[in-house]
């Protein structure tokens, strides 16, 4: 069994590895803060938008770090949403530094083609071994590659013209998932060597 969890939802991740515990997962996340945080603010009514009225957890330890819940209540619907997103990566790379069942994946890093098959047949490789399918055959492990191998992630306003908040979206961007980003990357290259 396999399931697929948005962005939004990496703040549960710890209510699902106490739910099942020996069960592998992996975080494929976009190196590129702006990025990622433009793909869920394309039609500004993302889940991470009505967040800050009804918090996580994880958003109400970010808020706390940013003056309270008031702090959170007047911020704008991008630097909501990269709080929220920062506070999920910050609970994915938790729960990655405590356990042995989470995998870090880079989707420019891991994924990406660029030196032929070589990264891409590695990157399988790592992949049958943390989900258990050495011994299976291509067939499953394509199926969580499709799992894992997300489509590239266009981003765009529902197809009302040019976005014109992208100045916006770099700003939250930087001003809120910046540090989570780096402290994803650090936790990443710790447990890879």
């Amino acid at each position: 069994m396999y399931v697929k969890l948005s962005m939004e939802s990496t703040v549960y991740l710890p209510l699902l590895a106490e739910s099942f515990p020996s069960a592998p997962w992996t975080l494929v996340y976009d190196d590129d803060a702006a990025h990622a945080l433009g793909a869920v603010t394309a039609t500004g009514r993302g889940p991470c938008a009505r967040s800050a009225r009804r918090p996580s957890e994880a958003l109400v330890r970010k808020g706390e770090e940013i003056g309270g819940a008031e702090a959170l209540r007047s911020l704008s619907v991008h630097e909501v949403c990269a709080a929220y997103l920062s506070a999920g990566l910050d609970v994915a790379v938790r729960e990655f530094e405590d356990g042995d069942r989470g995998m870090l994946i880079s989707r420019s890093e891991d994924m990406d083609g660029g030196d032929g098959d070589g990264k891409a047949e590695a990157f399988l490789d790592r992949m049958k071994g943390h989900f258990g399918l050495e011994h299976h055959g291509a067939p499953a492990l394509l199926k969580v590659w499709d799992l894992v191998s997300l489509s590239p992630v266009i981003v765009s306003n529902g197809g009302r013209g040019e976005r014109d908040d992208l100045a916006e979206v770099e700003r939250a961007s930087e001003l809120f998932m910046g540090e989570s980003m780096d402290r994803l990357r650090r936790a990443r290259r710790r447990k890879m060597v």
